[in-house]
């Protein structure tokens, strides 16, 4: 699906991983239970971020633009980013802290990533 930086990155990739967020967090139970509808995209995103062929900073960036609030940018930084900076191969890593350094909101979802 995203090979590389000039793909584009399918918004309904984008809206399924925050809806499966939403529904997720959701204090109502059959909300919760709606989010098993979406969890292909929180996979995919999952298995893109291990993924060493993977070009996943432009999904990361697309994620962190969509973000509604700070709870989704700690839930974007503590997942994806917090594993593609466990995982990620040196070369992934400089290309997110470019991509930091460019992007104030994926800059912000960063500052969630546990400093263990």
């Amino acid at each position: 699906m995203v090979e590389d930086s000039h793909t584009h990155i399918p918004e309904e990739l984008v809206e399924a991983f925050w809806r499966h967020y939403q529904l997720l967090t959701s204090a109502d139970r059959s909300e919760r239970l709606r989010a098993d509808e979406f969890a292909w995209a929180g996979d995919y995103v999952d298995e893109a971020v291990r993924d060493p062929v993977k070009d996943v900073v432009p999904i990361l960036l697309a994620l962190s633009e969509a973000a509604t609030g700070d709870s989704e940018l700690a839930y974007l930084g503590a997942g994806p980013i917090e594993d593609l900076l466990k995982f990620g191969n040196d070369a992934r890593v400089a290309e997110l802290a470019v991509a930091v350094r460019q992007n104030p909101t994926l800059a912000r979802a960063r500052t969630n990533v546990s400093r263990q």
